[in-house]
């Protein structure tokens, strides 16, 4: 693992990344751990990042807190503690 960011007192979640640091830089994993805490709601976890993307000109960290606070609302979707109805909110969702 290239990085790793343990549970902390604020919450129940393990961080593990395995994106090429060049698709998702290390500077922005505390924003995507942020988003993610809020997008699963006090429900423990270990966060698995394979891959991401960004825009070297203006990368946002609230952009990625958002893309965390949604992949997490997916992950309870798909594990069934959230209805399959909440995925229509998702922003990625069509």
């Amino acid at each position: 693992m290239k990085d790793v960011i343990a549970p902390g007192a604020v919450g129940a979640m393990e961080l593990l990344s395995a994106a090429p640091e060049d698709r998702l830089p290390l500077e922005l994993l505390p924003s995507v751990r942020a988003g993610s805490l809020d997008g699963l709601n006090g429900i423990a976890a270990a966060v698995l990042l394979t891959d991401g993307t960004f825009h070297e000109a203006d990368p946002s960290e609230y952009g990625y807190a958002i893309a965390g606070r949604e992949a997490g609302r997916a992950a309870l979707i798909g594990a069934g503690l959230l209805p399959a109805e909440e995925a229509d909110a998702l922003r990625w969702s069509t």
